[in-house]
């Protein structure tokens, strides 16, 4: 932790400072540390020129110090007049942000509460940065392709919807479609909207081209809505340079290989375009090839190909919209909280929201369930570096039914050509049974060595007894002699 700043006056006596005046250097200066990150830690020299922003007026003789080293021997001004800053440079303008000023003549106060506190916050969220082990298995058990809407304008039988899909691509199409569950989605008025899962990325690439789709299911019209193309039949060449032509390098991709669906240049955080380029494809079996190969040739060069993982999906519970629990296990039984305003009450339904957006875990004006919260990024991306700590990439030769049983080994899935499906194979699915033979074997051994202390115990006990013996006769035989 970095030393706190010292507003020192060079041409009076320093006299030596109180403990109860350290601890409002050490408190302000931790949160000048978090609001003016960017200052610099070179002292100002009295002969250094000021910067254009320097607008403080100041003497030379007050100046700020802020060391990076220990100082046993520390000094305050003794004037009751309160010390000013310099501004540096980098220093922000905004004064109303800095949290950490203050006067010497306002009373000074250990606040030991506030210190506790924010160690204990501190404490709990890096906790919650630890992905437990029902959210590795949310993220490695849901349905890997997203799914493919429906639409009626009148209402119909989901699985008569269903048969007649797979009937007419395996009658007219010669293909097996294989899905691994449907449902009812939302719809407009007088809609009815079905949403069908596909088990592999085959069934995807049959539904995703609207000409495999017959005209009429269940013996009415309906309009389809394709789902965004899927990690699986992704890849990413991560070294395209910048000075690239970029309408070239895409002509040309799509051109020697059909399979292509679309090219995406991906950005960074500030939305700045980066060398790292997202190839999205239709066809299987051509992404194979090429991930495969590991490289692909465009415009007389060679580039490395990678598999694309997308980020994991975070575990959400709905009752208090907390990370990392299901609704049954939540912590928060007799209360529910509104994830706009983030306040507890006993029923949403009668509850009156303020409208005032409220993240219960940052406390930015946003609902407590948002991807782009800084608290869930952190947490999905922690969950996404455990998941991809042993995952094992992905094979031509890797058949959708070898995935789906690797799956139900592993997490009792039907889901197919998972990212992550391989990955969490610290945590079986008979967790239960694994702690209960662990308590069982520790229980043993414990009861083994209390019997071997009771033995020895014994055992002490009679050696213990026969000398006693031994030494009251040898004294009565003494005693007769004498």
């Amino acid at each position: 932790m970095q030393q706190s700043m010292i507003h020192s006056n060079m041409h009076q006596q320093q006299p030596a400072l109180s403990v109860q005046q350290l601890s409002v250097n050490v408190t302000a200066s931790l949160y000048s540390s978090m609001i003016n990150p960017t200052v610099s830690s070179t002292p100002i020299s009295a002969h250094n020129k000021r910067g254009r922003n320097d607008t403080s007026g100041l003497s030379d003789s007050n100046m700020q110090v802020r060391p990076q080293y220990h100082q046993p021997n520390l000094a305050f001004n003794s004037n009751n007049t309160p010390n000013k800053r310099i501004r540096g440079f980098n220093q922000q303008r905004n004064d109303g942000a800095y949290l950490g000023r203050y006067t010497q003549n306002q009373p000074a106060q250990l606040n030991r509460n506030s210190l506790g506190t924010r160690d204990t916050e501190k404490r709990n969220n890096n906790n919650q940065q630890q992905p437990s082990v029902a959210t590795c298995r949310f993220a490695t058990t849901r349905f890997p392709f997203s799914p493919f809407s429906v639409i009626f304008s009148q209402e119909v039988r989901e699985k008569l919807v269903v048969d007649d899909l797979i009937k007419h691509a395996l009658a007219h199409l010669n293909v097996e479609l294989k899905t691994v569950a449907y449902r009812r989605g939302r719809a407009g008025k007088d809609e009815c909207c079905i949403l069908i899962f596909v088990e592999n990325s085959e069934s995807f690439s049959f539904l995703y081209d609207r000409s495999n789709w017959p005209t009429e299911l269940a013996g009415c019209q309906f309009t389809t809505k394709n789902p965004s193309i899927p990690p699986q039949l992704a890849l990413v060449l991560p070294t395209v340079s910048l000075q690239v032509d970029w309408d070239e390098f895409v002509q040309e991709v799509k051109s020697n290989y059909p399979g292509v669906e679309n090219i995406v240049r991906l950005k960074n955080k500030t939305q700045q375009p980066v060398r790292v380029v997202k190839l999205k494809f239709l066809s299987p079996k051509v992404r194979g090839e090429i991930l495969e190969a590991g490289e692909i040739g465009i415009m007389h060069m060679k580039y490395k190909v990678v598999e694309y993982f997308a980020q994991a999906n975070v575990l959400i519970c709905s009752n208090y919209f907390g990370i990392g629990h299901f609704r049954k296990n939540c912590p928060q039984k007799e209360e529910s909280t509104c994830k706009t305003c983030g306040e507890k009450c006993s029923n949403l339904n009668e509850y009156q929201c303020s409208g005032l957006l409220k993240c219960i875990h940052c406390g930015w004006p946003h609902t407590s369930n948002d991807s782009k919260c800084k608290v869930m990024k952190d947490y999905r991306a922690a969950l996404t570096r455990k998941l991809l700590a042993n995952v094992v990439p992905a094979t031509v030769g890797d058949t959708s039914s070898e995935r789906t049983q690797l799956n139900n080994q592993l997490f009792s899935s039907t889901t197919s050509r998972l990212p992550y499906s391989t990955v969490d194979q610290a945590m079986p699915s008979n967790m239960n049974d694994l702690i209960g033979k662990k308590l069982d074997s520790m229980l043993a051994k414990v009861e083994e060595e209390f019997n071997a202390t009771r033995r020895s115990i014994g055992e002490l006990k009679d050696e213990m007894s026969i000398r006693y013996d031994e030494t009251r006769k040898q004294g009565e035989n003494n005693g007769k002699e004498i």
